[in-house]
């Protein structure tokens, strides 16, 4: 049986930081900032695909088109919320108030970055 891969490569050297940061809330959802909704031209209610970089410490939020892919489809709430799917919170090993790092790449996708705060595992 084989397994999908929701994981993909991204080239950070070319990703512009746009020094902001959003945070997970406690419903494991996450705002999408402003400068990248405009960016990417995101609006309530469109459908966005939401996967995971291939270091598995990043979210690639970026706009569904044509192409074909394995990421999670989700639609942006009318207050530009999306949910973040259980098995990218899985391997993110997210937890309500981590924040991310937002950077953008080439204005096509947005990567949700874990800060370096985050990355250390949680013992609780």
């Amino acid at each position: 049986m084989s397994t999908k891969s929701y994981s993909k490569p991204v080239e950070l050297y070319d990703a512009i930081d746009l020094e902001i940061e959003c945070k997970v809330s406690k419903y494991f959802t996450v705002t999408i900032p402003k400068v990248i909704r405009e960016r990417l031209n995101i609006i309530p209610g469109e459908q966005v695909n939401v996967g995971l970089s291939m270091d598995q410490q990043a979210l690639l939020i970026s706009k569904t088109g044509q192409e074909t892919t394995t990421d999670n489809k989700m639609i942006v709430r009318d207050n530009n919320l999306i949910s973040i799917p259980t098995e990218l919170r899985r391997s993110l090993n997210l937890n309500k108030g981590d924040k991310f790092q937002v950077l953008t790449l080439k204005d096509r996708i947005a990567i949700l970055r874990k800060e370096p705060e985050n990355l250390v595992k949680r013992i609780n």
